[in-house]
């Protein structure tokens, strides 16, 4: 194993390159909390046939964005541009000092609120579509309970609902934590020790299979098709190794309200002095989850469905688990498809 470990390190370090974003993006707003990106249509794509309203995408805090368009053969931004789907994205900055005593409401208002205000304006749309991403997801579901009459359609995409599932370890450990201790008043949560929660969760597929799997997949080492393999996999590595910081309040409001009290499933979550209903919900909404997700598990996911409109409901299982929804073969040739399917109906 050791040996075969070592084949792996020496395979990869020849693909060290800086990931760069595959698609053609332009920031069009920079403010304190964030940057709004959007990407360009592709030439393939007739200009009539893009889509309006736009869409906007929210990413989960966690981990960086560019796992939606790591490389040019594994891109779900790409995928949905060649639907022609006008794509606009949230990328978070790293938070300051400044930003620790920002909740969750406060951060909604500042930042997304922004980006879809911008959105509506240029698009002269009077809504436009929100698509959430995981965390991003929870954060997509209690802004348009925020602001229902900004939103067209709902996507959410790996996103958890009910945070109290049987099947729901990262629930289970943080359930129980001291929040009062890990995140101290005017301080942000280190991003490499969140990270290495995560990694804890499957640590032998997480540091070392994965490595081993890799090998036995590019037995040929010069070959292009090994190149590519190998250009994949450390995309992946620099994404999983980029972890931001957390913002101290907005971290401690959501687990709490989330993760501990499961506010958001029982419609009793808070923001801004404002109940999060989302029985209320009026605008279509668009669920996918994945089967074998192990940081969201799909009952988790599915629950969406018992407290929303079910005649405004729509939801779709993938074959895949939380991060091969955005890097995997058959993912990325299902989801993008449905999301302009559904987008098409409306």
């Amino acid at each position: 194993m050791f040996e075969r470990l070592g084949n792996a390190s020496w395979f990869l370090h020849q693909q060290e390159a800086p990931w760069q974003p595959t698609s053609a993006r332009s920031l069009v707003l920079d403010f304190p909390l964030g940057e709004l990106y959007h990407y360009r249509p592709l030439p393939s794509v007739d200009p009539s046939d893009v889509s309006k309203p736009p869409m906007l995408i929210v990413y989960a805090m966690v981990n960086r964005p560019s796992i939606l368009d790591l490389h040019p053969d594994t891109s779900t931004i790409r995928g949905l541009l060649e639907q022609g789907i006008s794509v606009y994205l949230l990328e978070w900055k790293a938070p300051t000092v400044l930003h620790s005593a920002l909740g969750l409401g406060e951060y909604l208002h500042q930042s997304l609120d922004h980006c879809v205000d911008y959105m509506r304006d240029l698009s002269q749309a009077p809504k436009i579509d929100l698509m959430g991403v995981c965390q991003g997801g929870v954060f997509a579901l209690c802004y348009s309970a925020m602001f229902p009459k900004k939103i067209r359609a709902l996507v959410t995409t790996v996103t958890p609902v009910d945070f109290h599932t049987a099947d729901d370890t990262l629930s289970m450990w943080v359930r129980y934590l001291d929040l009062e201790t890990v995140c101290e008043k005017g301080m942000n949560l280190s991003g490499a020790m969140l990270a290495q929660v995560f990694l804890t969760l499957k640590p032998m597929t997480l540091s070392i299979q994965k490595y081993l799997d890799l090998l036995d997949s590019a037995t040929i080492k010069d070959s292009t098709n090994g190149q590519r393999m190998a250009e994949r996999f450390m995309a992946m590595e620099q994404w999983i190794e980029d972890s931001p910081d957390q913002p101290g309040c907005l971290f401690k409001e959501f687990v709490h309200q989330c993760y501990q009290q499961n506010a958001l499933c029982d419609g009793r979550l808070i923001l801004s002095e404002k109940t999060i209903d989302l029985k209320k919900l009026p605008m279509p909404v668009f669920n996918i989850y994945a089967s074998r997700d192990h940081l969201v598990p799909p009952d988790s996911s599915k629950a969406l469905s018992s407290v929303v409109n079910s005649g405004l409901y729509e939801e779709l299982a993938v074959e895949t688990g939380h991060i091969g929804m955005f890097v995997g073969g058959r993912s990325l040739r299902q989801v993008p498809l449905a999301i302009a399917d559904f987008l098409k109906q409306l």
